[in-house]
């Protein structure tokens, strides 16, 4: 039903996707045009959904504290130049709106304070109906099939379990930060 009601997530889910494919080894890493084109695929992941950055910084913050630390450094102008669309997006926002992120954003947040809001996590327990509950099984065991081939494998730990933190980590931080 996602990709009927005009949700920006059809277009995160495949990017962060491809994100994850790419950066699966860290060969990226080895050349300036890898970092590049890593810093590109993330600058598109932000722009889909900007609060999706929250994975990368996962990632990168995890990469900062492995062996990979000397080596992302070494890239890591590379992968901002990758991020210039970011950059200019939020740059385009501060000249027009005076804000570095957009209107909606400033719409959305306008409670003065964080406070926890259960509806985030109430909307995964809604009732689902036959033929969502018929997708619902299926996804639930791909992820752990996913996630129990990430523990055997540990091809990359770090993105492995970046991605294992991620959901549970967004619903908390949408859960406090969005009044909506």
């Amino acid at each position: 039903s996602m990709d009927r009601t005009g949700m920006e997530v059809i277009l995160t889910v495949p990017l962060l996707l491809a994100f994850v494919v790419f950066a699966d080894g860290e060969e990226y890493l080895q050349t300036p045009r890898g970092a590049l084109g890593a810093g590109f695929l993330a600058a598109l992941v932000i722009l889909s959904r900007l609060d999706a950055v929250l994975m990368l910084v996962l990632y990168c913050g995890g990469l900062l504290l492995s062996r990979r630390r000397v080596l992302l450094l070494r890239r890591f102008p590379w992968i901002l130049l990758g991020l210039t669309p970011v950059f200019v997006y939020a740059g385009s926002n501060l000249w027009f709106f005076g804000s570095l992120g957009p209107v909606s954003s400033s719409a959305k947040h306008l409670e003065p304070h964080y406070a926890f809001s259960a509806q985030t996590l109430e909307s995964m327990f809604y009732p689902l109906g036959l033929v969502a509950m018929a997708f619902l099984i299926p996804a639930i065991v791909i992820i752990l099939a996913g996630a129990a081939y990430g523990v055997a494998r540990r091809n990359n730990s770090v993105l492995f379990w970046t991605a294992l933190i991620f959901s549970p980590l967004y619903l908390l931080v949408l859960s406090v930060s969005s009044d909506w």
